[in-house]
């Protein structure tokens, strides 16, 4: 027992005597990687000092990638020093044995990592751009190189993946400097759709927001159950989502006031109900146009 305990200790005093010894080289490495953090920081600060002019999005994704170099390459110079009987040849051809099952394990990271790059040279949309992907919509707060962050019109954040990002149909609701809008609307069947037309668009161009060219127009849709269904369309230049709104809710504000003025009502749906005499109960029919009450 006793010279199981005296080879223990004995041990002991060998791990730490090698760890005495190897005490210089280590505060050497520690300040090697220090120095590699600061060095990782000014050369991210220089390249996004030297790229200020191009895309925000590039120059962050770039001054990042520097970044995470530096930093990996003081890891290994840093192991180096600590450690000089490490044999780097061979941790390197065992990562490329490894690196395999690495890649099946990291896929989702390297599939978003690619896809960030190809997003970037082919620039579908930039930071600022307001897009639609799925069922998310906002503005482009960041493109990073995990997602796209997305700040939603209700101050959300979302960060979509960037493999879905560039897999799946994006809409940049920004590409073009005019938009055009569509408001539906129901007038009574027993009025003109020709006289509802041209209230209309008498009554659009003077909706602050609203576009001379191309000129709005209205369509016969669809004649309803109950109504005649028009399109109206009309086009704006909106710097936000929230400005195409307000242009929006003023034309229907609009539109329905003209529409008023002139005599043309907004039908409602309703049943009739006829009682059978033998039986005494109530058989509904289909909707029928009525007009409201004045």
């Amino acid at each position: 027992m006793n010279s199981v305990l005296d080879l223990l200790a004995e041990n002991v005093r060998g791990l730490a005597r090698g760890f005495v010894a190897q005490l210089p080289y280590i505060a050497v490495a520690t300040a090697v990687f220090v120095a590699f953090l600061v060095a990782a920081r000014l050369l991210r600060r220089l390249v996004r000092r030297t790229l200020r002019r191009q895309d925000v999005a590039i120059v962050g994704m770039v001054s990042q990638l520097v970044h995470v170099a530096v930093v990996v390459l003081g890891v290994f110079v840093a192991l180096w020093i600590a450690i000089p009987t490490v044999e780097f040849a061979q941790i390197f051809t065992s990562l490329g044995v490894s690196g395999i099952v690495l890649g099946f394990a990291l896929r989702d990271i390297i599939e978003n990592f690619v896809a960030g790059i190809l997003i970037l040279w082919r620039r579908p949309f930039r930071v600022g751009d307001q897009i639609r992907s799925g069922a998310f919509e906002g503005n482009v707060a960041e493109i990073n190189f995990r997602s796209t962050v997305l700040r939603t019109y209700d101050g959300i954040k979302v960060f979509i993946p960037n493999g879905k990002v560039f897999t799946e149909p994006v809409e940049n609701l920004t590409a073009n400097d005019t938009r055009r809008s569509l408001v539906v609307l129901g007038i009574d069947q027993d009025s003109s759709v020709a006289e509802a037309r041209e209230v209309i668009l008498e009554a659009i161009p003077e909706v602050d927001g609203v576009l001379p060219d191309p000129p709005p127009a209205v369509l016969f849709a669809e004649i309803g159950d109950f109504a005649n269904i028009l399109h109206v369309h009309y086009w704006t230049a909106p710097p936000t989502r929230f400005a195409e709104l307000t242009t929006r809710s003023l034309v229907t504000e609009r539109m329905y006031e003209a529409l008023i003025a002139a005599g043309i009502s907004f039908p409602y749906p309703i049943q009739t109900l006829q009682l059978d005499p033998d039986t005494g109960l109530g058989a509904a029919q289909a909707p029928l146009a009525s007009t409201r009450p004045p």
